[in-house]
């Protein structure tokens, strides 16, 4: 999907994780994933404008790549965006635990 984004949405456009992370479901999931306003992590920054942390995407009802995470161990997120002039850029950080 990169490079052929449908408006009002934003998608993954690139990923990086430790080699020792074993996180390539995870990856691939994120990579197909499309995000809504309020969506997500991503969709959440993205309606309010705001950074946004989540303890434990594993718990979180409002993150619809939980499975996955919790298959690669991965719990701890934050979400930053920024807007340039030609596109909504995004990145959401995963900490494993």
């Amino acid at each position: 999907m990169a490079g052929e984004r449908p408006l009002g949405v934003i998608c993954c456009t690139d990923i990086w994780h430790q080699p020792s992370v074993e996180a390539v479901e995870f990856s691939r999931v994120t990579m197909r994933s499309v995000f809504t306003r309020g969506l997500g992590l991503p969709g959440r920054v993205w309606a309010n404008g705001e950074p946004a942390w989540s303890p434990d995407v594993v718990q979180d009802a409002n993150f619809p790549r939980a499975p996955v995470a919790a298959q690669a161990n991965l719990h701890g997120a934050f979400r930053v965006s920024h807007q340039d002039q030609r596109q909504s850029t995004w990145g959401d950080g995963i900490l494993q635990s």
